[in-house]
């Protein structure tokens, strides 16, 4: 199959289209990572649905490219309540692992280790905040009981908000159509 021609139909079809109605996402006709510009001659409106179309086919086009395969992978993340459920995911997870297991035989200069450690090390902490750090973090491991103030304050500030019967029923099936989450609390 012809990726690259497939991409370049739809491109030239945005850009004659114009801005989508509605819900649009920007994207650059020539990805950053090669070499693309942030111009407005690079830049085209997509619907959501072209947009994540148009990066499996550029990954499909330039396969060795783990930036555009790690842009792909990570329009197809889900959450807890919307679960994926696009069959490229797959695909594109096994591309990026294999990306990242090439990777680690990549041997980082000294000077660039220095700079990494640098960047993530941030200002030096005076002795004084490292101690309210602790402090901060010892109280949160001690588990408080709810005290009736703080019980008296919830109940108010909820006061008012009740959910119907019918959103109800709603959200005790989205919740039992979904046992991404009863998984994750019974491994725990």
């Amino acid at each position: 199959m012809n990726y690259e021609a497939h991409y370049k139909k739809l491109i030239s079809r945005s850009v004659l289209r114009g801005r989508p109605l509605g819900c649009f996402e920007i994207h650059h006709i020539v990805p950053r990572c090669l070499g693309g510009s942030d111009d407005k001659s690079n830049l085209v409106a997509l619907t959501p649905e072209e947009h994540f179309i148009a990066h499996q086919l550029l990954v499909k086009i330039h396969r060795n490219n783990p930036k555009l395969a790690y842009a792909a992978l990570m329009m197809t993340v889900g959450s807890e309540f919307v679960p994926r459920r696009n069959k490229a995911y797959g695909w594109i997870r096994r591309l990026v692992s294999e990306h990242r297991r090439n990777r680690t035989g990549v041997k980082h200069s000294e000077e660039s280790k220095r700079a990494r450690s640098e960047k993530l090390k941030g200002k030096p902490l005076s002795e004084e905040t490292k101690l309210k750090l602790k402090q901060a973090w010892e109280r949160r491991k001690v588990e408080k009981p709810m005290t009736e103030e703080t019980r008296a304050k919830l109940s108010l500030s909820s006061a008012g908000r009740k959910h119907s019967q019918e959103t109800k029923a709603k959200l005790s099936a989205i919740r039992k159509a979904n046992p991404v989450k009863r998984k994750v609390e019974n491994a725990a």
